[in-house]
């Protein structure tokens, strides 16, 4: 199969630079891999002696997910507007959910405007 360019060669190229890289079975990198117990909201600690981390690459970094304020208006969202598999803000239109974040974050934030979005992603 001609793929415009020689695969062996590149794949050569990269081997004697120490550039190939392959994918590492589970069972080979288990045992190097770190483990540490959910931390909830606390902060993880890796290492009884290290210093202190934080992360912020996990989703709970700001301790959230376990707080019962948030349970309770998570509880409260879900019973006013239902759950479910809908679709985005983009493609159903504003409910009232948003709008009362969008006028809760302007009087927390004392500006003319605000606007949330769904994530990071659809924000960028």
């Amino acid at each position: 199969m001609d793929r415009g360019f020689d695969l062996e060669a590149r794949l050569q190229s990269r081997e004697e630079r120490g550039l190939r890289r392959d994918l590492a079975p589970v069972d080979r990198v288990e045992p190097r891999a770190r483990r540490v117990p959910d931390p909830g909201s606390d902060v993880p600690a890796f290492d009884a002696d290290a210093e202190e981390m934080l992360v912020f690459a996990a989703n709970d970094y700001l301790g959230l997910a376990g707080d019962a304020r948030l349970a309770e208006a998570a509880a409260r969202t879900a019973h006013e507007v239902g759950t479910g598999a809908g679709a985005s803000r983009l493609v159903v239109g504003d409910t009232s959910a948003h709008r009362e974040l969008e006028h809760a974050l302007v009087k927390s934030k004392e500006t003319e405007r605000a606007l949330a979005f769904s994530s990071g992603y659809a924000a960028n």
